[in-house]
């Protein structure tokens, strides 16, 4: 009789310390709440009740195709109910997971792990390129940038180009994407700027953005008393409308005969447009007509017999 007590009482010692019971409740419905690039929110049915309380949740996961399991425990806080939710971070963007789940209850009893589910990363958040302004104005820029890919929107950030000066933003706290450019307005006449650009792939903001901000681009705003390289050659430069998904219209007045070239051409340099305009006097029209050419950023040259007049073009 006191041998099968005692045997009684190692089984009751054990089940304590932690041994699976077949009447331990396995967490159900375990699943994405969301997924980021480096981390991922997950969630699962709660499974305490009014007799045993969970004490943690233990979340094993690892890449597909690897042997070492990573883990994350959730430790019950109370008011879960339905679903309980905890985040997965340190991920590998665009890698596939898979996970599983199991609940340690609070009496000692430890369920079985729930069935594996599989799951993805997302892709790191594509940053804009090229990102570059020109002043149209002395208190006013206008910002562009080339779209690598997808995402939410984007922040263009700038400051005055002197130490510790504070930041501010272009666009209000962002400018949704497929937008590939800005103005701003209330700059300062004369004064030196430096901006940069960094996009969001969440519309709520938050950790799923580009891993870092774009290069440094620095300008000075023209102060009133600049002049355009050969803009005193033409008269009256319109460019319509800018920007632009397909055609541009463009016209000047020549008041003297001159000899002129207007060329329009993409950043890497490449000649789209070449005009060459023997001894003219005038006005010139053309319609530019770029919808087989990619969206971005593109140059018109007028070049006069005082030096280039140059305009951006934004294709969008």
């Amino acid at each position: 009789m006191k041998k099968f007590m005692a045997s009684c009482m190692i089984f009751v010692l054990s089940a304590s310390a932690g041994f699976t019971q077949s009447n331990c409740l396995t967490p159900t419905n375990l699943q994405l709440q969301y997924a980021y690039d480096t981390q991922v929110g997950v969630e699962w049915n709660e499974t305490s009740d009014a007799e045993d309380s969970v004490a943690l949740y233990k979340i094993l996961y690892r890449p597909l195709g690897e042997t070492v399991w990573y883990s994350k425990m959730r430790k019950y806080l109370g008011n879960q109910s339905p679903m309980v939710k905890t985040r997965l971070k340190s991920l590998i963007p665009d890698m596939k997971y898979e996970m599983k789940i199991r609940a340690e209850y609070k009496s000692g009893c430890i369920s079985a792990y729930s069935p594996v589910v599989k799951f993805q990363a997302n892709k790191v958040c594509p940053n804009v390129s090229s990102l570059s302004v020109v002043s149209p104005k002395e208190t006013k820029a206008v910002f562009s940038w080339n779209i690598i890919d997808s995402y939410s929107f984007v922040r263009i950030k700038l400051r005055e180009n002197i130490p510790n000066s504070t930041w501010f933003y272009a666009g209000g706290l962002g400018v949704n994407y497929p937008r590939i450019s800005k103005a701003k307005n209330g700059l300062i006449a004369g004064q030196s700027y430096r901006a940069v650009a960094r996009t969001w792939c969440d519309p709520n903001g938050g950790v799923y953005r580009s891993p870092t901000w774009t290069s440094f681009i620095s300008w000075t705003q023209p102060s009133g008393t600049q002049r355009l390289a050969g803009i005193d050659a033409v008269k009256n430069l319109k460019i319509y409308p800018n920007p632009s998904r397909n055609t541009f219209n463009i016209s000047f007045i020549s008041e003297e005969v001159q000899q002129l070239k207007v060329r329009v051409i993409n950043l890497m340099g490449k000649e789209i447009i070449n005009d060459n305009l023997e001894q003219f006097v005038g006005e010139y029209t053309k319609k530019i007509d770029l919808t087989s050419n990619a969206r971005g950023i593109y140059f018109l040259e007028i070049e006069t017999k005082n030096g280039i007049v140059n305009k951006k073009l934004l294709l969008q």
